[in-house]
């Protein structure tokens, strides 16, 4: 069983929009890095990561950190990033108007059928 988060986002009594939003580590995330922003439209935490990330391998090229240090620095990032992703993914949806209505374990099959 997964645990997931709803989001609704309502226009007056009508719902307009309901997100179902996973909670725990996102694989993709941790293999992609910020590339899994750009999926969901998320641009401020794309440029921060990509940033980031440009930092830690220009460090190397200027020869201002090792090369250990720089793959040591990226899986942790890349590792950060996995670990927050979808709490970033809510605070987005937050920002986008939807509130916030349960917590909820679904197995497969209910996540089929909705």
């Amino acid at each position: 069983m997964k645990n997931y988060q709803i989001y609704v986002k309502r226009q007056g009594k009508k719902l307009d929009d309901v997100r179902l939003v996973k909670t725990g580590f996102s694989f993709i995330a941790f293999l992609i890095g910020p590339f899994a922003f750009l999926f969901y439209r998320m641009w401020q935490d794309f440029f921060l990561f990509l940033l980031l990330l440009i930092a830690i391998f220009y460090g190397q090229h200027s020869g201002f950190i090792s090369s250990y240090a720089t793959d040591l620095s990226s899986m942790m990032l890349h590792l950060y990033l996995a670990i927050d992703f979808f709490n970033r993914f809510e605070a987005h949806l937050l920002e986008k108007g939807y509130e916030f209505e349960a917590d909820n374990y679904l197995d497969s099959k209910v996540l089929s059928a909705i």
